[in-house]
């Protein structure tokens, strides 16, 4: 009966490669122990250690950018977004609704800081799970990762965001001495940029909340296997005493059946749980890809227009600047023969001149007048 029940046992599953006469659920445990996770090479674990450093001190560098206003005592750098309204000439508000523009030097930071954090977790949990079987079933690298790309995104976000202000102050600036050129509205760059992020989040949550939950189910399923097949050895290592009486062997191979067929179950548990994880897998990819995709778009078609605008604004400064050269000239020769008490009226365009300021934009000016409403 022991023969029939082993040939039928070795027939039946997949551990046909078990050496005649070896236990085969302690077989399976030995081999699940040193085929649980596999090894990476000198090369792939150097290139982590690299990137781990890499990262360290960004995330240092981010640290201390974020930490610094604080210590020294400066409080104009630690505002998250403020409320700006467009003014035209008159200082009258063009639109009711205020533009939000968010600090990109302190979300770039902070998304960047994240980023960072979140890759240092990614290759230490790598590190550990090629290391540990009891890491690689419990550890879960899905959170790291997608951290990981939110965060990337979010960057590109946070420059885009700078960028259309930007662009939104020069064409309100232009438009006021020369053609009116349609404009989008405070009301729609702030639902699109502020719109962006939870549409971020409400992509990823749902194949990364799928990922946990499958891999969670699996890790259990996992355990109960690994649990299920030390009982099935001890109940082999009975069988195999030569004092085991003929009724003790009836029970212990019932038992050895009982103990079949919840690994079987387990399999097809595992089996289901693991096509899912494969499905929201792909689908997390997927989402990533095409978010990424369209944010890396928009970031190259908001920086060509940007650099198309600074250009102009360039070519057009220069050409006042050139034009302006003799009047400049001849006013100059005026001031100096005169005697008079009045100001030169030079002297407003140039108190407007030092009060443009270029904070945020990539050398992009925006007018301190305007910017006064904060």
């Amino acid at each position: 009966m022991m023969k029939d029940h082993q040939r039928r046992f070795t027939d039946d599953n997949p551990w046909n490669s078990v050496p005649p006469g070896v236990n085969p659920f302690q077989f399976s445990i030995d081999r699940s122990a040193h085929q649980g996770f596999a090894p990476l090479s000198r090369l792939a674990k150097a290139l982590l250690l690299v990137f781990f450093v890499f990262h360290l001190l960004i995330a240092i560098f981010c640290l201390i950018i974020l930490v610094l206003p604080y210590i020294r005592g400066v409080k104009q750098s630690h505002w998250f977004f403020r409320k700006l309204y467009i003014q035209d000439q008159s200082r009258q508000k063009v639109y009711k609704v205020p533009l939000l523009w968010v600090n990109g030097g302190v979300v770039m930071t902070m998304s960047q800081l994240m980023g960072s954090v979140a890759t240092l977790a990614y290759i230490l949990i790598q590190l550990a799970i090629t290391q540990s079987i009891n890491a690689s079933l419990h550890v879960q690298v899905e959170p790291a990762l997608a951290m990981m790309c939110m965060c990337e995104m979010l960057t590109y976000w946070s420059q885009m965001h700078c960028f259309v202000v930007a662009m939104f102050y020069h064409n309100h600036k232009t438009d006021s001495n020369g053609p009116k050129r349609w404009t989008p509205p405070p009301i729609f760059i702030n639902c699109l940029f502020l719109g962006f992020p939870m549409v971020l989040v409400i992509a990823t949550l749902p194949p990364v909340i799928g990922l946990s939950l499958n891999h969670n189910q699996i890790t259990i399923g996992v355990t109960s296997i690994m649990n299920t097949l030390r009982q099935g050895a001890s109940v082999w290592d009975q069988l195999k005493v030569p004092s085991t009486t003929i009724e003790e062997k009836h029970e212990l191979t019932t038992q050895l059946n009982q103990i079949m067929s919840q690994l079987k179950d387990l399999g097809v548990h595992i089996g289901i749980h693991a096509e899912r994880l494969k499905v929201c897998f792909d689908s997390f990819i997927w989402v990533m890809l095409v978010l990424l995709c369209i944010t890396f778009l928009f970031f190259v078609v908001v920086f060509g227009v940007l650099v198309q605008k600074v250009q102009q604004a360039e070519e057009q400064s220069a050409c006042g600047s050139s034009a302006s050269k003799p009047f400049r000239r001849w006013f100059n020769l005026k001031s100096h023969a005169t005697t008079s008490g009045v100001e030169p009226k030079d002297r407003s365009d140039t108190g407007e001149q030092t009060s443009i300021v270029n904070r945020q934009f990539c050398g992009f000016r925006a007018d301190h007048h305007v910017l006064s409403a904060w």
